[in-house]
């Protein structure tokens, strides 16, 4: 009903205070639930914001960390890097003065061992020019009693295998080394030399070992030949019956050193000195002495003592001699 259109003016005022109260409750009501609506989006963006700074923060300090860390990691590999540099420069330099402190000694033991080894050579070929004379002298008397007191046929012949033997000595001489096959040949020709001296037997074996090749393994000239002179002058000349003379040559277990073995039936060294002293001129045996100092300067093994070792056997000696390769 319009109370305004009845002109009721007291109910129409009545209705528009209550109209009008209604609207501002509505309206108040919806102010305050878009306030409210404003507030919550206002708090959840300001969240949402705050929650943005967070993160910014949080990727900002993990920058920052990370930074820091690649600094100091950059530091630390420089450090390392620097100190590896330092490692390997005073390193070499260390290996460097080493290896000049090494090359300064090796020309120095080169020198030395230069200077050693024309030593050691000269008095090799001293003793070598003093043993050859001796033996073709030794020789020579031999014929020269076999024209005096023997067959001068013989004595012939004899001179003839001298003159064979002195030329194949002559060639050796100069040398420093010889195959064992040539020192097998001088020692056959002398012993076939000295065999015509005897009026009863006399028989002689040269024997090698399996594996040594004549033809390979060399030794000086003229070693052997005194130990086998005074089998056949000491020991087998003043003996009656059967004479007995065997040269063997051997290689040791590691195979450095020929071994060989001059071994006779004679009468022995006591009984050789004895015949010796009885004698009015006494030769002093300088070929076997001089033989022993030729081995020990060949040889560069400091642990062998004795080079040349004789041994009294119940009948003759045997003499072992350890020949450097």
């Amino acid at each position: 009903m319009n109370y305004f259109e009845i002109n009721d003016i007291r109910n129409a005022y009545q209705y528009l205070k209550e109209y009008t109260s209604l609207r501002d409750s509505i309206y108040s009501i919806e102010k305050n639930k878009t306030i409210q609506e404003l507030s919550t989006k206002y708090e959840t963006e300001k969240k949402e914001i705050q929650i943005k700074e967070l993160a910014q923060q949080k990727q900002i300090s993990e920058l920052n960390s990370k930074r820091k860390n690649t600094l100091i990691y950059s530091i630390l590999g420089g450090i390392l890097a620097l100190a590896a540099i330092a490692y390997f420069s005073f390193t070499r330099f260390r290996e460097k003065k080493a290896n000049e402190l090494l090359t300064n000694q090796l020309e120095e033991a080169q020198r030395r061992i230069e200077i050693e080894q024309k030593a050691t050579e000269s008095e090799l070929k001293a003793l070598k020019s003093q043993m050859n004379p001796h033996f073709m002298f030794n020789a020579l008397n031999s014929i020269q009693e076999q024209f005096m007191y023997g067959d001068k046929t013989l004595a012939n012949e004899q001179m003839g295998n001298f003159t064979y033997l002195t030329r194949q000595i002559l060639t050796v001489s100069g040398k420093k080394k010889i195959n064992l096959a040539t020192e097998v040949e001088i020692l056959t020709k002398y012993l076939e030399l000295e065999k015509m001296r005897f009026t009863e037997g006399f028989d002689y074996t040269i024997s090698l070992g399996e594996n040594i090749d004549e033809d390979y393994h060399q030794i000086p000239p003229m070693l052997i030949q005194p130990f086998v002179e005074n089998s056949v002058k000491h020991g087998l000349l003043h003996k009656a019956g059967e004479k007995r003379l065997s040269i063997q040559f051997v290689l040791d277990d590691a195979e450095e050193n020929l071994i060989c073995v001059v071994e006779d039936n004679g009468v022995g060294r006591a009984k050789s000195a004895e015949i010796k002293s009885k004698q009015v001129q006494q030769h002093e045996s300088f070929s076997t002495s001089a033989t022993a100092e030729r081995l020990k300067l060949l040889s560069r093994n400091t642990t062998i003592k004795d080079f040349v070792v004789y041994e009294d056997k119940p009948e003759g000696t045997k003499v072992t001699l350890v020949i450097p390769l």
